[in-house]
């Protein structure tokens, strides 16, 4: 939201110059854009599937349809290995667990290794959709391997569960310390909460046979393995 003119060039130019190269070079290359489930907004039915209508509420996400349709478009027009692969809040060892501006999960794994508070908003019930690292990668490679199957679609890659705010936040700490502290909605964020965020992975399951097998349990105990080990490198900035 501060630099929607640099967001722009690069979800949106940035893909279109590739693009532009597939087609001209006649590329039997495989292109997997990366989507985000954030591009949908406050959902008008549960769980939202591929076909569920997008209502961005900021820049990165309304930048993020745009280059999906470009992707889309040039499948069809130019007949280009392309699809789309839409990806929840992914996690894991790598991540930017510095920040709340790379994903909120991200970031309270980042607090939790600091043995700080992580902070929630009252009541936290809000549902969200998280995918461990190792399983949002293989959706990505299976996709753009499966050219006969995936060219010109778009998959939802998500996790069989879904989780609260809160109860993210308190698996998180009780694997890699910290508590969590409720508190108050602040006034200039509540008009941009979009409440549940509930996705199926019927779709991607059916037509490629990709499923997770990374249980939020399982996938927080690695990342905080790999993260014991090097959290320095990762806060050193600040």
């Amino acid at each position: 939201m501060r630099e929607p003119r640099k967001n722009l060039d690069v979800n949106v130019i940035g893909v279109l110059n590739i693009l532009e190269a597939l087609k001209e070079c006649r590329s039997e290359a495989s292109f997997v854009h990366i989507g985000t489930t954030t591009q949908y907004g406050t959902l008008i039915y549960e769980p939202a599937d591929e076909n569920h209508p997008e209502f961005p509420t900021d820049i990165y996400s309304a930048n993020k349809v745009v280059g999906e349709k470009y992707v889309l478009l040039y499948s069809r027009a130019y007949d280009l290995n392309t699809c789309v692969v839409r990806l929840p809040n992914t996690f894991g060892p790598r991540a930017a667990i510095h920040s709340p501006n790379f994903t909120f999960n991200n970031y309270f794994i980042g607090l939790a290794m600091q043995g700080k508070d992580i902070t929630v908003f009252k009541p936290g019930e809000q549902l969200r959709n998280v995918i461990y690292i190792e399983d949002a990668i293989l959706a990505l490679i299976l996709a753009a391997e499966s050219t006969q199957s995936s060219k010109g679609e778009t998959f939802l890659a998500v996790s069989d569960d879904h989780y609260s705010v809160k109860e993210l936040a308190t698996k998180t700490c009780s694997s890699m310390g910290g508590k969590v502290n409720l508190i108050n909605w602040p006034e200039d964020l509540k008009n941009i909460e979009i409440g549940n965020a509930k996705f199926s992975n019927k779709k991607i399951k059916s037509v490629l046979g990709w499923a997770p097998k990374i249980k939020l349990e399982e996938g927080l105990e690695l990342t905080k393995n790999y993260f014991s080990n090097c959290l320095e490198h990762y806060f050193n900035d600040e």
